[in-house]
């Protein structure tokens, strides 16, 4: 408990009231002071003083009294113990003159709020009352005789109450229970009746209360921990040592760096993964841009974290708080630059004939910078095929960064029509054969190659000779699977002999007859 001054007792008091009634102010009690920031604090009550206006101080305004002035005022302070207060200022033994008696006011916080005032002078007892007064507080109050007039007065206390008193002690200390670094945040308790005082400390030292209210700000510094915020309250009087304390843990403020870069794959489907490593308490909230476009704030317990990433641009950390400690904002590094591959292919298509391998593919690849390599489905890795069958063709092309694009690509197998005409030449002797066929094939250049022919007598040219008369079928053949087929038949057309005879006849038996024979047409010899 503190006080002022050193008061004897309210029970001495009583005890020696007929003492007290003989001196004024009374054995204990302080003399008035000149001004308000001079005047003693009447700790112990107020009811009872007496004291003697002197007539030493100079002229001064008086507050709440405009046409008056202060001639040779007395100060002297109460402690306010209710809301209500009624004193009754009795004034004696003035001295004569042509303007005699007293008058007086009571003022809040050194003149700064008038409770009452009595502006005429008074040689009667008057009232000064109030019921704005605040348990605790220490009101002012000053006495002057009346153009210089001095006299004694008596204190009496009516209504309420002047006893002074210490404080209860403080109720619970409402606080955050995590800030972070480098920030403010408010602190309170429930006001305490008859506390004027509320004196906050933080320990150990990792911030600096503000004011000595109820409610305080705490300006914390740059080191974290944990402390203890606490708080115990007093009046301008007595003082409650007890205190009042809560647990407060102050975080580091965090940092939050992005690494990491990569390729997305067009068509892929799959994201390029970067790495967000925070440091201070967890959870994190961080916000970033692609390409400049903010995206949504996105808050984690993990660290590191993985930020999967489907859309090309430059990536960038833009903030990061720990929502545990509000307002605990931390600082952003780092950044990735994330482009899309896009492989396109366009194949130019030679098509096969007849089941021939000379079809082709010729296939062109873009961005035509890239660097490529070529896995086809028939095992070759060129970017061309050539020399190729009719069929499905699949091709992987896979660029500089792993990205791949497949294709497949049909090669028609394109067959061609194949006729088949000739001539004849008809057989004309009777004993073996003289025929031929001779055919012409359309087209004449076939695009898988030469033809093949094979007769139906098992010859493999395109000329037959020394044909008896009969059919004869020729299959010509392009490629393995394009054929043309003609029948040409080699008519019988022999030239039959003419035979004409003479003849002589024999005589008298002899052997001198004779025949001649003559041959005409046909086919020699005969």
């Amino acid at each position: 408990m503190r006080s002022l001054y050193p008061f004897l007792s309210l029970f001495l008091l009583t005890l020696n009231q007929i003492n007290l009634q003989a001196q004024c102010p009374p054995p204990g009690f302080p003399s008035p002071g000149g001004t308000c920031p001079t005047a003693p604090i009447l700790c112990e009550n107020l009811d009872g003083y007496c004291a003697t206006i002197n007539n030493n101080n100079v002229v001064q305004n008086f507050p709440g009294c405009p046409n008056n002035v202060l001639n040779n005022d007395e100060w002297f302070a109460f402690f306010a113990g209710t809301t209500t207060i009624t004193i009754v200022v009795t004034p004696s033994n003035c001295q004569a003159g042509g303007n005699q008696g007293l008058q007086g006011g009571i003022y809040g916080g050194c003149i700064n709020q008038i409770m009452d005032v009595q502006c005429p002078c008074s040689t009667n007892p008057f009232t000064l009352t109030s019921t704005n007064f605040v348990v605790g507080q220490i009101y002012w109050f000053v006495l002057d005789g009346c153009a210089g007039n001095v006299c004694n007065f008596a204190i009496d206390v009516t209504e309420g109450s002047t006893v002074g008193v210490a404080p209860p002690p403080p109720g619970p200390v409402t606080a955050p229970d995590t800030v972070c670094v480098g920030t403010s945040t408010g602190v309170s308790i429930a006001p305490v009746e008859a506390a004027t005082i509320y004196n906050w400390t933080v320990t150990p030292a990792l911030g600096t209360p503000t004011n000595t209210q109820p409610s305080t700000t705490i300006n914390w510094g740059n080191t974290a921990g944990t402390a203890q915020v606490c708080v115990q309250v007093e009046n301008a009087c007595y003082e409650n040592t007890a205190t009042s304390c809560t647990t407060v843990v102050v975080i580091p403020k965090p940092t939050a760096v992005l690494s990491g870069t990569g390729v997305l794959c067009s068509g892929s489907g799959q994201p390029v993964n970067l790495t967000v490593t925070f440091t201070g308490t967890a959870p994190w909230t961080f916000t970033y841009t692609i390409a400049g476009v903010a995206q949504p704030p996105i808050t984690t317990s993990t660290n590191p974290y993985t930020l999967p990433i489907s859309t090309p641009g430059t990536v960038n950390l833009t903030s990061v708080n720990s929502p545990a400690g509000a307002g605990c904002s931390g600082t952003v590094s780092g950044s990735a630059n994330i482009i899309q591959a896009t492989i396109n292919l366009a194949p130019n298509i030679t098509g096969a004939n007849c089941g021939m391998s000379n079809g082709a593919i010729d296939l062109t690849v873009t961005p035509a910078n890239g660097t490529y390599t070529y896995t086809w489905s028939n095992s070759a890795t060129s970017q061309d095929l050539t020399n190729i069958p009719g069929g499905n063709y699949t091709v992987t092309v896979t660029d500089q960064y792993g990205c791949t694009q497949a294709a497949t690509i049909p090669v028609a197998d394109n067959p061609i029509n194949i006729n088949v005409t000739g001539t004849t030449t008809a057989n004309t002797i009777c004993n073996g054969g003289n025929g031929s066929i001779s055919i012409t094939v359309n087209p004449a250049n076939p695009p898988a190659g030469s033809y093949t022919y094979l007769w139906s007598n098992g010859a493999s040219t395109t000329t037959l000779n020394n044909l008896t008369p009969g059919s004869y079928t020729v299959t010509v053949t392009a490629g393995t699977t394009c054929t043309g087929t003609a029948s040409f038949t080699v008519p019988d057309q022999p030239n039959t002999p003419n035979v004409t005879q003479s003849v002589t006849n024999a005589n008298c038996g002899l052997s001198n007859g004779g025949i001649n024979v003559s041959v005409s047409g046909g086919v020699s010899p005969y």
